[in-house]
């Protein structure tokens, strides 16, 4: 049969599903270990399709999630957004956005709002001339040019950190 346990094939979890059959992938506010994240990332390599990851860096859910997790930083509220752009990740930044509630862990909600005007600038995709500060860059020698695209949607500024 070709396949395990009598599941169908496109149901296989022992097999990684093939590229072709996933569209873009985005990850908001992850709660998720920042160390196994980046190994995870460094073992699968450059995504072949964007994949961005959504984090604010002020999420008090996440800062709780983290104090529970003995102090290990979450994806969704690093502060490290070069090496994530160097390990192949988009990020977009909300830190300077304002929450709509007191965790602050729904930001990415109002991204719904300006998806249309994002989706365009995401589609066209960020060029050398948005160049990152200075200090993106030095934590990202020698793994490409990382380029920081400021804008303003929501009334709050968004950062989106590529690695180009």
């Amino acid at each position: 049969m070709g396949h395990s346990r009598g599941v169908p094939p496109d149901q296989d979890f022992g097999r990684p599903t093939p590229a072709n059959r996933i569209g873009t992938i985005v990850l908001a506010a992850p709660d998720i270990d920042i160390d196994v994240f980046k190994s995870q990332l460094r073992r699968f390599g450059r995504p072949q399709k964007p994949f961005y990851v959504v984090l604010s860096q002020d999420d008090r859910a996440l800062f709780l999630s983290r104090t529970i997790a003995g102090g290990v930083t979450r994806v969704g509220d690093s502060a490290d957004t070069a090496e994530l752009a160097a390990l192949g990740a988009t990020v977009i930044d909300l830190t300077d956005v304002k929450g709509d509630d007191a965790t602050n862990h729904d930001k990415f909600v109002q991204l719904a709002s300006v998806a249309p005007e994002l989706r365009g600038i995401l589609a066209r995709g960020i060029h050398a001339d948005h160049r990152a500060v200075d200090a993106t860059e030095r934590a990202a020698s020698g793994v490409g040019s990382i380029v920081a695209l400021p804008l303003t949607l929501l009334g709050a500024p968004i950062r989106i950190i590529a690695n180009q």
